[in-house]
């Protein structure tokens, strides 16, 4: 493999074994021994979970950053449209699918992040595709409605893949999903048994009861993420979902038929979704009734559903590869989300992870360097073929 030919050092120099869930499983090195021995820039001004994730996710993508890029969209079974952009090297490539969690369409300030990590040579031999997520404004003007995720975007995931395999010849598709698109890319790796190839969620939610949910819930009133949510001292914060709203805004305002929500209207306007309706919750809830995963009770309430969204649940029954990457100094998703669906999940062969020190959210090409995080996605998708 190219990784035997490259890598010289090992990063268990800042990795403690006693972070690792999975060790060797069988005869043959585990992923996460593979990604142990790639070779960390180690970018010490970085290596703090703020500044690593402002400095990772600075900006939105430019016109020059998406021209290799092609719009393009998807006409779900279910009435549901998704878009997102897409770049095609040739046939025959493995294609990656990405999402990149709350209010991110396929130009957020995390798809670009991810942008230049798949300019890196490791990746040249891909075929991309980048997906607004179901919670983006483009999602939200299209739909009408607004999506929580987590079931619903794993249905979506594994829909466009198949679209993807079926029309466009894709021979091996693997997820890649941030925050909040890192629960959906596990809901896929549930659902798209011999569709999806193996799924990698990094500095993924697993809880929604907890985020968004607790956070929208909080905007209403001055708690922590009341009023100081919104306040300039709060960097990471302000920094990230302030301006991901300021862009959402931006780009509903640019659609004659729909509204645009004020700060405070953000809670509202997905607490107050009326997309679960009782037949689409049985379209999305039919595997996990059928194989006992959930009970026949459809959820009635918003919060019914974010309980039936919570990761746990299918640890133990996920059958795709899938692999999941955080950072202990992650402050919008805490660790616990990550410890939380490793313990879930042990005894599944099919589920690894490691939490890193550094990083942040999302905030690795800062922490350890671009062509790390390159690698930790190429040495995840050949470990997997």
């Amino acid at each position: 493999m190219v990784l035997e030919n490259i890598i010289r050092e090992s990063a268990r120099f800042f990795v403690p074994r006693s972070l690792h869930f999975k060790q060797k499983t069988d005869s043959t090195y585990s992923l996460t021994e593979k990604i142990n021995a790639i070779k960390s820039n180690w970018l010490v001004l970085t290596q703090n979970g703020h500044l690593a994730t402002l400095a990772a996710n600075r900006t939105r993508a430019s016109d020059a950053d998406v021209k290799a890029y092609t719009p393009i969209s998807f006409n779900l079974p279910d009435g549901t449209t998704i878009a997102g952009r897409y770049r095609y090297v040739r046939d025959n490539c493995p294609l990656m699918i990405g999402t990149f969690g709350f209010l991110s369409d396929a130009r957020a300030h995390a798809s670009r992040n991810f942008m230049n990590i798949v300019k890196h040579p490791y990746l040249h031999d891909n075929n991309i595709l980048i997906l607004d997520h179901p919670t983006s404004a483009p999602f939200y003007c299209v739909n009408r409605q607004a999506s929580w995720g987590g079931i619903d975007e794993g249905y979506i995931l594994t829909e466009v893949a198949r679209q993807m395999k079926e029309k466009y010849h894709a021979h091996q598709v693997h997820l890649i999903g941030i925050s909040m698109g890192g629960l959906g890319v596990i809901h896929a790796a549930y659902r798209g048994q011999g569709i999806i190839n193996s799924a990698l969620a990094i500095s993924a939610v697993t809880d929604p009861l907890d985020l968004p949910g607790s956070a929208l819930r909080s905007l209403q009133s001055d708690g922590p993420f009341g009023k100081r949510f919104w306040d300039f001292t709060v960097l990471s914060h302000y920094f990230g979902l302030q301006t991901l709203w300021k862009e959402f805004r931006k780009i509903v305002g640019q659609s004659p038929e729909t509204s645009v929500p004020n700060i405070a209207g953000i809670a509202d306007l997905f607490l107050g979704t009326k997309r679960y309706s009782n037949k689409l919750m049985e379209n999305l809830l039919a595997p996990y009734i059928k194989e006992g995963i959930h009970h026949r009770k459809i959820p009635q309430t918003l919060e019914e559903y974010l309980v039936a969204s919570d990761a746990v649940s299918i640890a133990p029954a996920i059958t795709t590869p899938l692999y999941l990457l955080h950072a202990n100094d992650d402050s919008v998703v805490l660790p616990a989300h990550y410890y939380r669906f490793m313990l879930a999940a042990r005894g599944n062969k099919k589920v690894q992870g490691m939490i890193m020190p550094h990083g942040g959210h999302w905030g690795f090409t800062s922490a350890y360097g671009t062509r790390w995080m390159a690698e930790i996605i190429a040495t995840h998708n050949q470990y997997r073929r």
